[in-house]
C-alpha cells in the first residue's frame, strides 16, 4: 500500500488554502498525471485547474474544491496507478517522419511530401520541452524494423505510470483484411515497406500494465485501429457535394469550391492513374480551377492555386504492393505479430489526422516557409492551452475543413483519468 494519510484531509481545500494537506493534495494530483505545479502547500490557480481537470475525468462536479468525494476519488486513482509516492514517471518518445521512401523498395512512384520531417522535428521539440527522452527516425532511418524495434525498446524500459509518445507523419493507406469490418487494414508507409496496423496493435501487448501510450498519426486513413463502416465513407464523401449543391449563390466561397474540387478530383483518380502518378496532383489542380470557374466564377477559380496534397498512397497501389510481398514479407511478419501478441494491459490513446475514410493534408508553407501537415499545425498551435486530450481534439477539429476530421480514439478501453490529463503530461 502507499501509506496514504487520510487524516491529513480534515477540511475541504479551496483556492487560497495553505498547509501540509494542500502539499499532499498536490503530490497526489501529480502522481495521477494532473499538474498542480510545485508541491509547495499553496492552493493557487494551477492547483485549482488541476483539481477541476481531475474532477472532470472522475465524473465529479468540477467546482475546484477538494472535498471528501474528490479526495476519495483521488486516493482511489493513486492506488490504481500502483506507483510508489517517490516514483517520478518516465516519458519516452519516438518521432517518425518520412517525406520520401526508398524508390527501390516500391514498384511504383510514391510522391514526395514536404511537411513530414518538419512535423517530426517539431513534435520532438514539444516532447523534449515536456520532459520526454526523445528519439527520431527520419526518411531512410524509418524502416519497418527500426520502427518496430524502437517501440519494443520503449516497452522494455517503461513501467506503470510511465508514458510513451509515438508520432508518425507520412503517407498512409489501406490494404485488404478480411477480418476487419470494412475488409481493410490501415498502414503507415515506411522507408522499406508498409507497416500494417495489426503489427502495430500487437506491440501494445509488450508494454507493462498502466503505461500510458499516446499515438499521434498525421497520415491518411489514420482514424482508428479498428475500422469504420463503408457506409460512413459513402455518406461523408457525398456530404460536401450535397452542401454545395444546396448552397445559395452567396455561400459559394473558395472553401466550398475547394471541397467540390477535391471530391471531383478523387472521382477522377482511376482515370488519372492511367496517365501516371504525377498527373494525379495536376488533375486535382485542374479540377480546382475548373470547378471554380464554372460554379463560382473566374475570380474564385483563380484564387485556388492548388488543392493541398494528401498524404495518401493510393489504395490500389498499396494493395498491389501488399499482395506482391504477401508470401515473402507480410505473411511471416503478421504471423510473428499474432504469435507474440498479448492482450494490451497498457492504455493506448490515438489522436489521428483524419478518419479512416479520409485523407490528411500535407499542409502549406507559412509566411516563413515552414510547412507542417494541416493536423500537426493545428495541434502545435493549440496543445499548450488545452485542458485535456478531449479539449485538444475539439479545438483542432473546430478549425479543420469538413473533408478532414481528426479523430480521438481509444485502442484499449477508455481511461477517463488519462484522457483528462493535460496533453503530453509526463
Amino acid at each position: 500500500m502507499l501509506g496514504l494519510n487520510r487524516a491529513v484531509f480534515a477540511r475541504t481545500l479551496r483556492l487560497g488554502a495553505k498547509g501540509e494537506d494542500v502539499r499532499r493534495l498536490q503530490e497526489m494530483l501529480t502522481q495521477v498525471g494532473f499538474d498542480p505545479g510545485a508541491a509547495d502547500g499553496d492552493f493557487g490557480p494551477r492547483t485549482h485547474a488541476a483539481v477541476i481537470a481531475f474532477q472532470k475525468s472522475a465524473g465529479l462536479v468540477p467546482d475546484g474544491a477538494a472535498g471528501p468525494l474528490t479526495v476519495a476519488a483521488l486516493t482511489s486513482a493513486v492506488l490504481d496507478t500502483d506507483v510508489s509516492p517517490g516514483h517520478t514517471p518516465t516519458g519516452l518518445s519516438l518521432h517518425i517522419g518520412l517525406n520520401n521512401v526508398d524508390p527501390a523498395a516500391y514498384s511504383f512512384h510514391v510522391p514526395p511530401l514536404a511537411g513530414c520531417i518538419n512535423d517530426a522535428n517539431d513534435m520532438q521539440d514539444l516532447a523534449r520541452g515536456q520532459g520526454f527522452r526523445v528519439r527520431q527516425l527520419l526518411d531512410a532511418a524509418a524502416t519497418s524494423t527500426a520502427v518496430i524495434d524502437g517501440i519494443r525498446a520503449a516497452a522494455s524500459q517503461l513501467n506503470a505510470g510511465d508514458v510513451f509518445l509515438l508520432t508518425y507523419s507520412g503517407h498512409g493507406s489501406q490494404v485488404p483484411d478480411v477480418e476487419e469490418d470494412d475488409q481493410r487494414s490501415e498502414t503507415w508507409v515506411l522507408w522499406d515497406r508498409q507497416l500494417i496496423d495489426n503489427e502495430l496493435y500487437a506491440l501494445w501487448g509488450q508494454f507493462a500494465p498502466d503505461v500510458r501510450v499516446v499515438v499521434i498519426s498525421d497520415s491518411c486513413h489514420s482514424g482508428t485501429v479498428t475500422r469504420s463502416l463503408e457506409l460512413m465513407l459513402a455518406q461523408l464523401a457525398q456530404e460536401p457535394m450535397r452542401r454545395t449543391l444546396n448552397a445559395t449563390p452567396g455561400a459559394m466561397t473558395a472553401d466550398v469550391v475547394s471541397r467540390m474540387a477535391v471530391a471531383l478530383a478523387d472521382a477522377m483518380v482511376p482515370v488519372l492513374r492511367g496517365l501516371g502518378d504525377d498527373r494525379i496532383d495536376a488533375g486535382r489542380n485542374v479540377a480546382a480551377s475548373a470547378v471554380g470557374a464554372l460554379v463560382a466564377g473566374p475570380d474564385i477559380g483563380r484564387s485556388i492555386a492548388a488543392v493541398d496534397q494528401p498524404r495518401l498512397l493510393d489504395k490500389a497501389l498499396a494493395t498491389q504492393d501488399f499482395l506482391r510481398r504477401l508470401d515473402t514479407e507480410y505473411a511471416p511478419a503478421l504471423s510473428r505479430a499474432a504469435a507474440s501478441s498479448a492482450a494490451p494491459r497498457c492504455k493506448v490513446l490515438l489522436l489521428s489526422g483524419c478518419q479512416d475514410n479520409q485523407t490528411s493534408s500535407d499542409g502549406r508553407p507559412d509566411p516563413s516557409g515552414h510547412q507542417n501537415g494541416a493536423f500537426t499545425r493545428e495541434l502545435r498551435m493549440k496543445w499548450a492551452t488545452s485542458a485535456d486530450y478531449a479539449d485538444l481534439h475539439a479545438r483542432i477539429i473546430a478549425d479543420m475543413p469538413s473533408t478532414q476530421s481528426p479523430n480521438l480514439f481509444w485502442a484499449t478501453p477508455r481511461d477517463a483519468a488519462f484522457e483528462g490529463q493535460r496533453p503530453f503530461t509526463v
